[in-house]
């Protein structure tokens, strides 16, 4: 993303907009601005017509959203305005048309309806980056609901820290008509599947940060509506229903996660996820310390929890289970277990475990497409 782009004169210009259309577009590319930076148009909206709609784009250089709003504007509207004063005003003022008059040296910009008016001073669009254009020899499609379901199912397992950036990201990966993700932060790896439409022969590979598809996930349409994702060397766009949102890629190898998954356990447990959810809830009000250790042993058709803090307390619950397999005893972080079994509730649940110190397997019952695998926490 560049900062260079080009404008018609503006001129002294009124022109009259839905209030209602204007809020609902700002609320979508708001949280791309940069709030704190050196470049001040980085840290406001740019409001642009188009002749038939009205585009707003905000931009921090990592991550860019922009909408077409559908209201006839003229192309000599061209402005940008700061986002901290912007979203706010533009959500207090009266439901109705509202005109928005732009002076053309000073950009001051006035926002006036039946009784008021306010104004807030602007910059000059030219200074608002152009945004770039990808090839669409490296797209694909797939509907907002499985690329809704792809994120929710990987994107809680990725790093917070950005000490190895790589594992602040997702990777996606497409093949043979098939998307494939996984995200990692170096103890616990969330991985998902699902088919496209159409076999587009394309073979691919990126890592996508997780506040882009954060930010996605917030914007998506109902299920059925197509997302177009193209992707570059550097840069992924998700295009859908008047939305543009255009991130940087993450640098760096992804850890070649597939090899860190068993391809077998020796106990399986099948269980009520909700009831697993509810007692591992309880269990973390009193799991201290950094890693939240709970101990499960699995045995006699059932998984007995336990957690235990000397200066806090102790809980101790049953949860029923079918288990086959050896009787097993294994350490994991609460949290961890928390945020797979919500990421893949299903019906039943199965806990796939091989002993204290291998990694253990959480997913739906009779579904493979989609899994959390957790590494034990050791214990003495």
């Amino acid at each position: 993303m560049e900062l260079t782009h080009k404008f018609p004169p503006n001129p002294t210009l009124k022109h009259s907009l839905p209030q209602v259309l204007l809020q609902d577009g700002l609320q979508i590319v708001y949280k791309a601005a940069s709030p704190r930076t050196a470049i001040p148009a980085l840290s406001g909206i740019l409001l642009q017509g188009r002749g038939d709609v009205l585009r707003l784009a905000a931009t921090d250089l990592e991550l860019a959203i922009e909408c077409e709003v559908p209201v006839p504007v003229p192309e000599s509207l061209a402005v940008v305005l700061p986002q901290r004063y912007l979203v706010d005003l533009v959500r207090r003022l009266p439901a109705g048309e509202i005109t928005l008059e732009i002076e053309p040296v000073t950009y001051l910009s006035s926002f006036s309806w039946n009784g008021g008016k306010v104004s807030i001073h602007g910059l000059d669009a030219r200074d608002f980056p152009q945004f770039p254009t990808l090839k669409n020899d490296s797209s694909f499609q797939i509907s907002a609901g499985k690329l809704r379901k792809v994120i929710r199912e990987t994107t809680y397992a990725a790093a917070s820290s950005d000490l190895r950036p790589t594992l602040t990201g997702c990777l996606f990966e497409c093949r043979q008509g098939v998307l494939e993700a996984a995200a990692s932060d170096g103890f616990r790896i969330a991985y998902s599947r699902t088919e496209l439409r159409e076999e587009n022969g394309l073979d691919l590979s990126a890592v996508i940060p997780v506040r882009a598809l954060t930010e996605l996930l917030r914007l998506l349409p109902d299920d059925d509506v197509e997302v177009q994702v193209q992707i570059n060397k550097s840069q992924a766009v998700f295009r859908f229903a008047r939305v543009s949102l255009i991130t940087r890629l993450l640098e760096g190898q992804f850890p070649l996660y597939r090899q860190a998954v068993p391809s077998s356990f020796l106990t399986r447990a099948v269980f009520n996820p909700q009831k697993f959810i509810d007692t591992s809830e309880r269990a973390a009000l009193l799991a201290s310390g950094e890693s939240s250790p709970v101990k499960l042993r699995l045995s006699d058709q059932r998984i007995l929890l336990l957690a235990n803090t000397p200066e806090v307390g102790r809980v101790e619950e049953e949860i029923p289970a079918r288990v086959e397999g050896e009787n097993l005893e294994v350490t994991f972080n609460v949290h961890f277990l928390l945020e797979g079994l919500k990421a893949l509730a299903g019906e039943e649940n199965i806990l796939e475990v091989s002993g204290a110190l291998a990694p253990a397997r959480l997913r739906r019952a009779g579904d493979d497409a989609a899994f959390s695998l957790i590494l034990p926490i050791k214990t003495n």
